[in-house]
């Protein structure tokens, strides 16, 4: 029976099938036959292509839809026998062919630029979800899944042209203003391993002026007591680092030159480095001290 021509008749001829078909199983000779009757130009497709006005009628019209609960697949996985099986049916297909988009970056095709920006609203929507951070850090956090992860990943090299575009989407991200500003939000004051109750906010000594600075530089031959750079390789003068954290304390046993590198790193708040850093100072200060106190005293 062919179908009928009104809307009304085909949509209600069209659920009558639906009914009558449901529960049913084709035969794999039935499928087989199927699939034969609608290859090559058989095809009613065949030698045809869609215009940009059906696409854009198709895509209107999908949209919203197979999302969320709405797909068919939402809240169910894939069996592990179902897994085989595709991945058994699909072995051998595609080898030699070469994908469209190889060597192609969101720069050189349209429609790689288009699917960037849908994916970087979508990733954006996704992260925001609360229940999707939670399954996320869930998964991370499991051992079988970080395992499982490294293993994927032994062995793998990347090569120089990836290394480089992977380099610079990095320092673009980096750099990305917004991602600027929310990672000092979420590194500053009480969140930052290395809050000490705000202390930096409290002004330092008078006498821990540039004269005395320049002091402690001089006695520790203007070289970084940590990492032993020179202070001519570093483009600018030493920073004087307060070995206990007391701004106020401008004892020369307590100051020491570090390389910009190094004062900013987490090795300063290291006991075991603090302790080293100190011995340091003593032997240059306390003892050149005595020195001049016995000389004096021996020359009266």
């Amino acid at each position: 029976m062919p179908a009928p021509k009104d809307p009304e008749k085909h949509r209600q001829w069209r659920e009558k099938l639906s009914k009558a078909h449901k529960g049913k199983k084709h035969t794999e000779e039935t499928k087989r036959k199927m699939s034969e009757s609608r290859k090559g130009e058989n095809s009613p497709m065949y030698g045809r292509q869609h215009t940009e006005d059906s696409k854009r009628k198709i895509s209107e019209k999908r949209k919203g839809k197979c999302v969320g609960k709405d797909n068919p697949m939402f809240g169910r996985h894939l069996t592990e026998e179902t897994k085989r099986k595709i991945s058994e049916n699909r072995k051998g297909k595609g080898i030699g062919r070469k994908p469209w988009n190889t060597g192609l970056t969101k720069d050189d095709h349209p429609s790689l630029q288009k699917i960037a920006e849908q994916s970087k609203v979508s990733a954006k929507k996704l992260w925001q979800d609360p229940e999707f951070q939670k399954n996320q850090k869930e998964g991370m956090a499991d051992p079988e899944v970080r395992r499982k992860i490294s293993e994927s990943q032994k062995g793998r090299e990347h090569s120089e042209e990836e290394k480089e575009r992977n380099s610079k989407r990095m320092k673009e991200y980096a750099n990305h203003p917004e991602v600027r500003a929310r990672l000092s939000r979420h590194w500053s004051m009480e969140n930052n391993p290395n809050w000490q109750g705000g202390i930096s906010f409290e002004p330092y000594d008078p006498a821990f002026n540039d004269i005395l600075k320049e002091i402690i530089r001089e006695r520790d031959g203007y070289i970084c007591q940590l990492c032993g750079n020179l202070e001519t390789e570093n483009g600018r003068k030493l920073d004087i680092h307060h070995i206990d954290g007391d701004k106020k304390n401008s004892d020369p046993i307590n100051l020491i030159s570090l390389c910009p590198h190094c004062h900013t790193s987490n090795l300063q708040y290291n006991e075991k480095i603090s302790n080293q850093l100190s011995m340091i100072t003593t032997r240059k200060t306390i003892i050149p001290r005595i020195r001049i106190k016995l000389l004096t005293d021996f020359f009266g």
